[in-house]
């Protein structure tokens, strides 16, 4: 069973910058890393310039089928320890921070995980476009990249402080103790307009999860919908409501 608990953070003045400058270089990431891969289908559709070959792989590609652009959505396509041996975007992408930091070192003071995750983002985000459940990933404004990911046993938890790699230790008001034999699992900070908060997924495979049933197994005369209002706090759907106290209270007065 896995569950999500949310804390606010205490962090001082130079974490607050600290994170606020990762958001920046995350999102500038993100939205690299997007034009990455448009760049690369743009270039895939348009077969004009022809046929071409690997030198490294010694393959012959077409263009319809595998981008003529080196870029870091394609990389070197051809892995030979697979059998199809084709790298997918995430796999090429993913092989190239390290030399995003060569190239611009003031990545190197974000933690390894969190640039992993940012990518990770990218790819769950085309994974729900090509599955139809949202639209096609566009870049990210300010006010829309608002968080970070840690991945798995890198956060550290003692009392009423939290360990953030890169960040360090800080404070948060612990509103909820986490329930024994519940184990950390990934983290998700997260800036708000009240402040920064911590979202923790805990998990104990013990406790079974809540069983789903089936539409054979619900009875719809024992179903009941419910329409929240004003004047009537509830309507139901086989006709009785529920008046709103606060509303009587307030024509009582008069």
């Amino acid at each position: 069973m896995q569950v999500g608990y949310s804390y606010k953070l205490k962090p001082n003045q130079q974490q607050k910058a600290t994170m606020n400058r990762w958001l920046d270089m995350l999102r500038a990431q993100y939205n690299y890393l997007l034009r990455d891969r448009n760049d690369s289908y743009d270039q895939a559709k348009a077969p004009r310039l022809g046929n071409y070959c690997d030198l490294k792989s010694g393959r012959e590609a077409c263009p319809l089928t595998c981008s003529v652009s080196k870029n870091y959505s394609v990389g070197y396509p051809w892995k030979k320890s697979q059998k199809n041996p084709r790298r997918s975007a995430y796999e090429a992408q993913s092989s190239s921070l390290p030399i995003l930091k060569k190239e611009r070192p003031w990545y190197k003071s974000i933690h390894s995980t969190v640039l992993q995750q940012t990518l990770r983002q990218l790819d769950v985000a085309f994974a729900k476009f090509f599955k139809g459940e949202t639209g096609y990933p566009k870049p990210k404004r300010r006010s829309r990249f608002r968080s970070f990911k840690y991945a798995p046993g890198q956060v550290k938890l003692n009392g009423n402080k939290i360990y953030l790699p890169g960040i360090g230790w800080m404070g948060f008001y612990n509103s909820r103790p986490i329930p024994e034999g519940f184990i950390l699992k990934s983290v998700t900070v997260r800036r708000k307009a009240r402040g920064w908060f911590a979202s923790l997924q805990i998990e104990d495979k013990s406790v079974p999860p809540t069983p789903v049933k089936d539409n054979t197994e619900i009875n719809p005369l024992k179903v009941k919908g419910c329409d929240l209002g004003i004047n009537k706090l509830v309507s139901l759907s086989n006709g009785k409501t529920i008046a709103n106290p606060a509303k009587q209270k307030y024509f009582r007065r008069k």
